[in-house]
């Protein structure tokens, strides 16, 4: 029976799942669903996808949505073999690193630079969202100085992903991959082996890239593109190295990830308020430069059940606690607490469904989003007075989670203490 996909071909991640589908030979039954007009915002639509975004699967019943998720599942549950997820823990672990990347750096920051224009009537790109663009664009450069594929030496759905946001960005101006012959020469490799890729992947892709800049020039507005487009393993004991700091939610879930499967840390305190990231020694492990960062292994693999993988969410809390220093706020961003309150609606949504955050056991997607609802209710005791499913879970998970106080509230707090003093200096302003 084909899969229902719903989706627009125009949106990068519609079209990773596309090509991940062509590759393993998945019929996929093909639904429009025209953002602009608001069908995903129809109650038929919401039932199945309470974020009411895409692309969005329909499996006989089983619904899935976020494209790197999907991937993953396509090819776990339909795939020949594991080629494109490798199931060899370091191997696995880097393709979802750069899934992650794909997701919270690269395409978000090209996002910042284009969807302003876009989708919200900005006058100018942004010169600041332009060169934070161009340093994941080199970021991406880097990792294929080590491998002839984003996480290997063969084709893996990073790529797919990456060559979907990659194509798009090309689409809207060729000049961001000037000066990135290894990445140049890798999309092109990546052409020559996707299936149909033609149709799946640079059809959309160029599709993005013409609204894109008839935006620029004026010329299309958002209505107009609406009425066009109406259509577990073995492993040594030794200790793996943890770059972190404590106050990191990220670098949390990696810490209770560790503790719950028993891998011992070598915990390394790496404080980016006096740049110990940016020392050279760092940046050859990590040219990101950010938390958490990992020497020896990249992935803390698997629970005896396969139950954990990676952990590591973005989350948008930060957006009004901790601005960056050079641009430091005067006052909470209200739109931005709004937006919380959306994201909290969706998880006390998705508790509904089940105990835990995916399913009627820990997995590490509860770890993860544990890491930043602690951060969160440290930083406002009151936030979750109304959000009754997300109270009984966290307690759930604080019981449950080895060493909790340790590993994670304690860290939490003390974010807790950095956001308050932060808003009363505002308060007090």
């Amino acid at each position: 029976m084909p899969i229902d996909l719903y989706y627009m071909d125009v949106s990068a991640p519609c079209r990773a799942v596309m090509m991940t589908a062509k590759i393993l030979g998945v019929e996929l039954n093909m639904k429009m669903t025209n953002l602009m007009a608001g069908e995903h915002m129809k109650p038929e639509f919401l039932a199945i996808n309470p974020q009411h975004n895409v692309p969005t699967i329909d499996d006989d019943g089983f619904y899935l949505n976020e494209s790197k998720a999907i991937c993953g599942y396509l090819v776990n549950e339909y795939g020949k073999d594991d080629t494109l997820y490798p199931k060899d823990p370091k191997v696995r672990a880097l393709v979802d690193q750069r899934l992650y990347f794909d997701m919270g750096v690269l395409y978000q920051r090209f996002g910042l630079v284009y969807y302003p224009i876009i989708m919200h009537g900005a006058k100018k790109l942004s010169e600041t969202a332009l060169k934070d663009l161009a340093v994941a664009i080199d970021f991406l450069e880097t990792f294929l100085t080590k491998t002839k594929y984003a996480a290997a030496d063969h084709l893996t759905v990073a790529d797919i992903a990456l060559v979907s946001s990659i194509a798009t960005i090309e689409a809207v101006d060729k000049t961001h991959l000037d000066n990135h012959p290894k990445i140049q020469k890798w999309l092109e490799t990546c052409k020559a082996e996707i299936p149909d890729y033609q149709e799946l992947n640079q059809k959309g892709a160029d599709g993005f890239g013409q609204w894109a800049q008839g935006a620029l020039a004026n010329r299309v507005n958002l209505f107009r593109y609406s009425q066009l487009h109406s259509i577990s393993p073995n492993r040594s004991n030794m200790p793996i190295d943890l770059y972190y700091m404590e106050a990191s939610a990220p670098c949390r879930s990696v810490m209770m990830t560790a503790k719950m499967v028993g891998v011992e840390l070598n915990l390394k305190k790496t404080d980016l308020m006096a740049g110990d990231n940016m020392k050279p020694e760092y940046i050859k492990m990590n040219p990101q430069t950010q938390h958490p960062n990992y020497r020896r292994r990249w992935l803390l693999l698997e629970r005896k059940q396969g139950h954990l993988r990676l952990s590591g969410q973005p989350t948008r809390k930060g957006r009004y606690t901790l601005p960056k220093r050079s641009q430091r706020a005067t006052k909470i961003d209200e739109s931005a607490v709004t937006e919380l309150h959306g994201a909290l609606d969706f998880l006390e949504t998705f508790l509904t469904q089940n105990k835990y955050a995916a399913c009627d056991h820990l997995t590490i997607a509860d770890i993860a989003l544990v890491s930043s609802a602690s951060t969160i209710v440290a930083t406002n005791k009151t936030i979750f007075d109304k959000y009754p499913k997300i109270q009984s879970w966290l307690e759930a998970c604080k019981s449950e989670i080895t060493d909790y106080e340790e590993t994670n509230n304690s860290g939490a707090e003390a974010f807790g203490q950095w956001a308050g003093a932060a808003l009363s200096k505002l308060e007090s302003a």
